[in-house]
């Protein structure tokens, strides 16, 4: 990288500032990326990635409601809450 490019953009602590590293950038235009509903395929191109694996280890947690679907799948499948000590159904939110 160009040394005066990597001056302009990171803080050499003269002026009160955290250091920041380019490669931020890159993770922050990710994250800009999947936070405005592009798919991990995408990111993926953009970033270079050699496989999907390495974006889905990298942003996976990003993905906006991934862990309320899987919750959802998985309630489908197992049916309602019951409250094991009276044995009776749970109410569910809406």
């Amino acid at each position: 990288m160009d040394v005066r490019i990597k001056q302009k953009f990171i803080s050499d602590g003269q002026a009160g500032l955290r250091a920041i590293r380019f490669h931020n950038f890159r993770h922050s235009y990710a994250s800009w990326l999947i936070g405005n509903g592009e798919s991990l395929a995408y990111v993926k191109e953009q970033l270079g990635h050699s496989s999907i694996q390495i974006t889905v280890d990298t942003y996976g947690h990003l993905i906006p409601g991934a862990n309320r679907h899987a919750v959802n799948r998985l309630a489908g499948i197992l049916g309602p809450p019951v409250d094991l000590t009276t044995k009776k159904g749970l109410p569910v939110p809406g």
